[in-house]
C-alpha cells in the first residue's frame, strides 16, 4: 500500500491503539508518582534520624550562613566528643 493510505482494519484499530497507549502512560505516571512519594518519605525520615543523632533538627528551607554553620558544627562535634 502506498504511504498515507491505510487498510480499513488499520483505520478501525488506530483509535483503540492510541487509547491503550495513553492509558498505559497514565498508569506508568501514577506508579512513578507513588514510588516518588515513598522515596521522599523515607528520605525525610532518614534526614530526621541523622539530625536527631547530631543533637539538633535543622529547619528545612532555612538558609544558613556558611560561617555560622561551621561554628555550630564545630560546637556539636566538640559536645559529642568527635
Amino acid at each position: 500500500m502506498p504511504f498515507g493510505r491505510k487498510s480499513p482494519l488499520e483505520a478501525l484499530a488506530l483509535p483503540g491503539v492510541m487509547l491503550a497507549y495513553k492509558y498505559s502512560q497514565f498508569r506508568q505516571r501514577r506508579r512513578e508518582a507513588a514510588s516518588r512519594r515513598v522515596t521522599e518519605r523515607e528520605l525525610s525520615a532518614l534526614h530526621h534520624k541523622i539530625a536527631n543523632a547530631k543533637g539538633h533538627v535543622p529547619v528545612l528551607g532555612q538558609q544558613m550562613d556558611a560561617q555560622i554553620y561551621a561554628q555550630r558544627l564545630k560546637v556539636y562535634t566538640i559536645e559529642a566528643g568527635y
